[in-house]
């Protein structure tokens, strides 16, 4: 990751403080939809080193926790993101993407693990403070299995239902 403006793609991290549906609460204004990710130390380092905004809180047993807050925008095509709900069926994976009407299903959704590509965006402001905005451009939202889900499965349907009605 070098002192550029290229995307960053982090595969299998933890996400955080969720806001996908831009309500308003404290912290943010209605409208503003978000989430953050949770990064290791390498990741944190190397992308504070770059100039993202990484969040560190440092604990008195010397450990931290390192957040980097996402923007999920619909309103600008620039922004427009891809966002993929992934859930475990079996031994597959249901893929559902999710539009700025569903995207805040993600809010009650107990996300194991994100995949995402994130677009920087440099900001300066009037007080001599800069660094650089993390936008999502894509992301897959593994959902944690259900310990019900694999007592309940689903009637096989299109190709599922040919490849049992085939007898070789």
């Amino acid at each position: 990751m070098a002192n550029t403006l290229d995307k960053i793609t982090l595969r299998n991290y933890e996400i955080t403080f969720k806001n996908f549906s831009g309500r308003e609460t404290q912290y943010n204004r209605a409208g503003n939809r978000n989430f953050a990710l949770v990064l290791d130390d390498e990741t944190a380092d190397q992308l504070i080193a770059d100039g993202w905004n990484v969040r560190v809180k440092e604990y008195d047993d010397g450990s931290r926790r390192n957040t980097l807050t996402v923007a999920v925008r619909f309103d600008i095509d620039r922004f427009r993101p891809t966002v993929v709900m992934v859930t475990p069926n079996g031994k597959y994976f249901k893929r559902r993407p999710l539009n700025e009407d569903t995207v805040g299903e993600l809010d009650a959704a107990r996300v194991a693990s994100a995949y995402v590509t994130l677009n920087p965006s440099s900001w300066h402001n009037s007080m001599g403070n800069s660094g650089i905005k993390a936008y999502l451009t894509t992301g897959y939202f593994v959902v944690e299995k259900d310990e019900f889900e694999d007592e309940f499965p689903e009637e096989p349907t299109g190709e599922e239902l040919h490849e049992e009605a085939t007898p070789f």
